[in-house]
Order: structure tokens, then sequence, then C-alpha cells
């Protein structure tokens, strides 16, 4: 591997970006390591079964955790395999979205984990609901609104960060940077999310 831009290193695997921590901290203590702030999201056993399949946090709590600010109390987690096995290995009740390859497991204390087939969308018309399709993790970030948003960190340590898009040096720069010019077309509600 390679040093890349933005201090990142280059990989064949996924086709993406990987990054080290980024020296992201809670509060700026760079002492403070990702595998710690992965451990307070509280995943418990749906964290560790996950991490036995190629299982990637993703969304809002994967760009708090590089920026060290506090995640919300649900987490996105995207998964390159076929949901079923992985819903067969949580062994726990799911609230399934079989349209979307998506489903929803709780973690306790009213928190909630939203876990996803990774897969690409297109859209018939704009605004309205996608089609999806399997997809590697490198492209369903592609996918996704906004370079901040296009952040994924692995379940399995040593939870490596891949960002594509440099979402990382956006949050940093304090920049909103637009993925894709179909972006607001495909989905409207992202302007107000």
């Amino acid at each position: 591997m390679e040093r890349g831009e933005h201090g990142a290193m280059e990989s064949g695997d996924h086709g993406v970006m990987e990054t080290e921590d980024h020296g992201a901290s809670e509060r700026g203590d760079p002492g403070v390591d990702l595998a710690k702030r992965i451990e307070r999201l509280g995943l418990g056993r749906v964290g560790d079964v996950l991490a036995g399949f190629d299982a990637w946090i993703v969304g809002g709590v994967a760009r708090a955790l590089v920026a060290g600010t506090a995640p919300a109390a649900d987490i996105d987690i995207a998964v390159d395999a076929d949901i079923e096995p992985v819903l067969d290995a949580l062994g726990l009740p799911a609230r399934r979205h079989d349209r979307f390859g998506t489903a929803v497991v709780a973690l306790g204390g009213g928190r909630h984990a939203d876990i996803a087939r990774t897969r690409t969308e297109t859209y018939a018309t704009p605004g309205a609901l996608p089609d999806v399709a399997p997809a590697s993790i490198a492209e369903d970030l592609a996918r996704r609104d906004f370079s901040i948003n296009a952040i994924a960190i692995s379940l399995a340590a040593p939870h490596r960060v891949l960002d594509p898009h440099h979402g990382v040096a956006d949050l940093a720069a304090k920049a909103l940077r637009v993925l894709h010019d179909g972006s607001f077309a495909d989905d409207p509600t992202r302007a107000i999310r």
C-alpha cells in the first residue's frame, strides 16, 4: 500500500481509500482511539456477530466517530453480504424491509441498528422510491449524498476507515460537498436532512 492524498492508504481492497484513525478524537484528544469509540457505542452481541461479516458503520455515526463528536442513538450498518444469513446469525427479532434489503434490530435502551445490504440505487423518476441492487461497499458509498456521509468504518478490528470521497478532510474543513449531480433530484428530502 502507498500513502495517497490526505494521508490515506491506497488499497485495492474495495477500490477505495483506506485510512487509519486520522487522529480524530473525542473533543480533540488524539489519545482516544477509534476502537474505544466503537466500543462505547454499546453494540454488544450485535457488534460481535456483525464483525464476522463484511460489516461497516456508515452514515451519521461513522461521521461522528471520525469527527470525535457524540454519535446518534441509532446506528446505520451496511453489510457487503446477503442480509438473511446476517439476520439468521444474529438470531434476534428484526423488522424487515425486503424491498430495500434492510432490517432494524433493537440494541436495548430504545436504541436500534439499521442493517442494510450494501447497494446501488436507481430512481425511475425524481422523488420515487429507489430500486436497489446489491453492490460493493465502494459503490454504496458512491451513491450517497455528501462526501461527509460517504465514510465507512469496519466493525471488525482494526476498524479500517474507508473514505473514498475525502469526507474526513471535508469535515475538518467544515465543507459540505455533494457527491453527484442527481442527488437532490433522486431524493429531494436530502435537502432538508
